[in-house]
């Protein structure tokens, strides 16, 4: 591999160019997050204070279990968001499910 900036030639191991200091552009590859899990968070904390009787929480369940699904097939980054996502969707159904009971 060679250098961008300088054009001399770089060990594999090199994260910085030698001569010039300019990043090699080497590196762990970044995983992507997984767009569902956060879909999945992003409708949860909707459903938090836009509850609808829990249904907002169920298709926050769903979407973020879902994306957990993807996680653990693809290897892609998003656990813990699905897992949040999980929660919260969870906890905006019981707490629609209480203020039906409580309204009845």
């Amino acid at each position: 591999m060679y250098c961008k900036q300088c054009g001399k030639e770089l060990r594999d191991s090199s994260a910085f160019c030698e001569y010039c200091g300019t990043r090699a552009g080497f590196g762990k590859k970044q995983e992507p997050v997984n767009t569902m899990s956060i879909v999945g968070m992003i409708v949860a904390g909707i459903s938090v204070f836009l509850n609808f009787w829990g249904l907002v929480g169920i298709a926050a369940v769903l979407l973020s279990a879902m994306g957990l699904i993807q996680i653990n097939k693809s290897g892609e980054k998003g656990k813990g968001i699905a897992i949040t996502g999980i929660a919260l969707g969870t906890f905006s159904i019981i707490y629609g499910f209480l203020m039906i009971m409580l309204f009845m």
